[in-house]
């Protein structure tokens, strides 16, 4: 029955479990409960002093941040600007490759710099 309870990984553990159950020591499963049951009281001032302290005070205004810039912030914006950039992108990509790539685009950077500033140069 323990098998099929625990499986076969975990058999070994719930017989030690059943087995000390309460056998009267402090590692028995009864004396590790009435532990529990009285940790209760110090968990809940641990609570309590931690809910007063400055790090829980310093969480509870980054999580009110964090709920106001959830609620600013709209994904679909931010979806449709990156869709946009990378057209862009795709298009400048396209401008260079029929240009000739890096040998065009400094071709023609050249030529229009002399254009515009030969005059200044001579």
């Amino acid at each position: 029955m323990a098998q099929t309870v625990a499986g076969t990984r975990q058999y070994t553990q719930l017989i030690a479990l059943m087995d000390n159950w309460d056998n009267g020591d402090s590692d028995s499963m009864i004396a590790n409960l009435e532990t529990s049951y009285g940790a209760t009281g110090a968990l809940q001032e641990q609570a309590d002093i931690y809910a007063e302290s400055w790090e829980a005070s310093r969480d509870r205004v980054t999580a009110s941040l964090e709920t106001i810039y959830n609620s600013l912030i709209d994904e679909e914006f931010f979806i449709n600007l990156n869709d946009t950039f990378s057209k862009l992108l795709n298009g400048v990509s396209s401008i260079i490759d029929a240009m000739g790539g890096l040998k065009g685009i400094v071709g023609l950077a050249g030529t229009l710099l002399l254009k515009y500033f030969g005059s200044d140069l001579t």
